[in-house]
């Protein structure tokens, strides 16, 4: 679900360009889906083994502060 709000966020974004500038923003912003998503998998799994209840939190902050943060 979270991919699909980040992409089409994306996509609304990328309406107005044309061409190989539309494509080089979505691939843009494709790769920093996937760098957010594996960050946030990376703190989930760090902090799961301490806590779990502490990582399934600091996992969706991350992945929400990113969603927040993303294309400001």
């Amino acid at each position: 679900m979270f991919s699909v709000f980040w992409m089409m966020e994306s996509w609304e974004e990328a309406r107005p360009l044309r061409g190989p500038t539309k494509v080089n923003f979505l691939t843009q912003s494709l790769a920093g889906l996937l760098a957010s998503l594996v960050s946030s998998y990376a703190i989930y799994r760090f902090w799961k083994q301490r806590s779990g209840t502490t990582g399934i939190v600091l996992g969706i902050a991350a992945a929400a502060g990113a969603m927040a943060f993303h294309r400001m």
